[in-house]
């Protein structure tokens, strides 16, 4: 059975590559952080990495100089209806999304609290 996630990294002259695709969601979060770790991550030649799903719904954003951008509670994705610095409470880290349930967990919760699968931290 294939997975559901796809990894795509961007370039700065706006070309990209699908690094993993028909994934698990563990396997995409592995990739997606494996990524903006990178030598391209760090010098910024990968300018942003995205995981999507089946229906290719952005489900995690990280952009290079600014970090995680989606995909933590209490954010909301780049289009337009929210800034994101206003999506942000101001205040403690907001905590994590539940790769497989999509519940919201505080920043200590090591288990997610709803199904109690255990989640790679993106710190």
């Amino acid at each position: 059975m294939r997975g559901e996630y796809s990894v795509t990294q961007f370039f700065p002259d706006d070309q990209y590559e699908i690094t993993f695709q028909f994934v698990d969601a563990e396997t995409a979060v592995r990739g997606a952080v494996a990524l903006t770790r990178s030598v391209g991550g760090q010098l910024g030649t990968t300018q942003r990495v995205i995981i999507t799903d089946g229906g290719d719904s952005i489900c995690w954003e990280w952009l290079h100089g600014t970090g995680v951008v989606f995909g933590m509670s209490g954010q909301t994705p780049p289009d337009g209806s929210r800034d994101l610095a206003e999506a942000a409470p101001p205040g403690p880290p907001p905590g994590w999304i539940c790769m497989y349930c999509n519940t919201s967990n505080g920043p200590k919760d090591r288990h997610c609290v709803n199904c109690g699968k255990r989640n790679i931290s993106l710190g």
